[in-house]
């Protein structure tokens, strides 16, 4: 990493999905784009073809990915996720459905009062590539 760039940056690992799950994610985000690419070649430690690292940005943030082989591959747990602050109900729902599509939601989509804050629609959803999203509309 460069000086100029963050010094903590959300990292995920796959299973050898981290193409697949980088492209899916740019398309659903807002302001998303693949930074770049770089994968496994012959004779390095991992599976030939599978995603050494990616470098991708969602709204502005960046993210690392890449692809662990299958029998070191760690197990996920909804007790980490990332949590997407939408800028509309629109994108809220949208977000929802392709999120949701072969994934498990965890709670919602449903309101949250607390004692200082309303939020209009909240939900935690497992994708289909095991990551975890809270989704907030406010």
């Amino acid at each position: 990493m460069k000086t100029n760039e963050p010094k903590v940056v959300p990292f995920i690992t796959f299973c050898g999905q981290a193409k697949e799950a980088v492209e899916f994610y740019t398309q659903q985000f807002q302001n998303s784009q693949i930074i770049s690419i770089a994968y496994f070649e012959k004779g390095d430690r991992g599976v030939e073809g599978d995603v050494l690292t990616a470098v991708f940005e969602i709204n502005g943030l960046q993210f690392m990915a890449m692809d662990m082989e299958k029998e070191y591959c760690p197990q996920t747990s909804w007790a980490t996720s990332f949590y997407y602050d939408c800028d509309s109900e629109n994108e809220f729902d949208k977000l929802l459905e392709v999120l949701a599509k072969d994934g498990t939601v965890l709670m919602g989509p449903e309101p949250v009062e607390t004692s200082s804050s309303m939020i209009k629609k909240c939900a935690w959803i497992t994708d289909r590539f095991n990551v975890t999203w809270q989704l907030i509309y406010q």
